[in-house]
């Protein structure tokens, strides 16, 4: 299977050049619905005793640094959110604060599924305005210790959760396997995407994600590679001179290069080898 990563142009030579990606957090994509499920039902009643301990620990610890406040919760009011279901899943589990602190993703295009249609909408939202470039990956060679793909769902409605069959909210299967589906079900609004994503546990995430500055990078083999694509609005100029830089990466030889072009008369890219690019670009050279 081919994947791709659309990118912007800094950012796509920089990830080649050194193998770096940059992750993200799930609630940092661009799908306002990202790890909003759904859910029906109501909590075995001890389940709900344990919810409610850990929300009056969780209560205690924040009343000492914030109690004395404008608007701090008294203890009746948490406790009463913890019974609203709704509230449970919307706004304790799929806290910003919590979701940031555990998967890491990183997304791609399933290129088997995409089409010309589709690749437009992807240089456009991804590639910066078509500026930017296209990299090319073997999927088996993104197996890796630290991190697994996963084909994204997409569909009308939401993941549900039947809460009455939740044995615990902390190590439950069912729990487990719902924050799965979550993470990899989309609406039907995003399908011609044709997303794979790969996911990295929290549990090795402080191992293979590393910083730099507000980003979050981790190690990608450069000999997933297969193929980098240049956008058809990026400076000809500048796209000779990135191919001309990464040929001379002896970590990429095995790379291909090809520049988008516009079709004579119709809305596609064509896509020219290098060669072919200083051929049509230069044809007195």
């Amino acid at each position: 299977m081919r994947l791709a990563r659309y990118m912007s142009f800094k950012w796509g030579l920089e990830s080649a050049k050194s193998g770096a990606f940059k992750v993200l957090r799930p609630l940092d994509t661009n799908d306002p619905y990202e790890m909003m499920g759904s859910c029906c039902g109501k909590f075995a009643p001890e389940v709900e005793v344990s919810l409610l301990e850990d929300m009056r620990v969780k209560w205690m610890i924040e009343a000492v640094s914030y109690g004395e406040l404008p608007g701090f919760p008294r203890l009746s009011e948490v406790e009463q959110r913890v019974r609203n279901y709704k509230y449970f899943l919307d706004k304790i589990l799929m806290e910003r604060e919590t979701q940031q602190l555990l998967h890491r993703i990183l997304c791609f295009v399933d290129l088997d599924k995409s089409n010309d249609l589709s690749d437009q909408l992807m240089w456009g939202h991804y590639g910066n305005g078509g500026r930017g470039v296209r990299i090319w990956f073997d999927a088996d060679k993104l197996d890796l210790p630290y991190g697994k793909v996963y084909p994204v769902s997409y569909s009308e409605k939401r993941p549900l959760m039947d809460l009455g069959k939740l044995k615990s909210h902390e190590i439950d299967a069912s729990w487990n396997d719902y924050l799965k589906k979550v993470l990899f079900t989309k609406s039907l609004a995003w399908e011609y995407e044709a997303e794979q994503r790969m996911l990295i546990s929290h549990r090795v995430s402080s191992d293979a994600v590393y910083a730099q500055g507000d980003m979050e990078f981790v190690l990608l083999p450069q000999e997933a590679i297969l193929r980098i694509d240049f956008g058809p609005t990026a400076r000809i100029a500048d796209t000779i001179s990135a191919i001309g830089e990464l040929r001379s990466n002896s970590s990429l030889d095995h790379v291909e290069f090809y520049v988008a072009n516009f079709s004579e008369n119709e809305y596609r890219y064509e896509y020219l080898t290098y060669d072919e690019c200083l051929r049509h670009y230069n044809p007195k050279g």
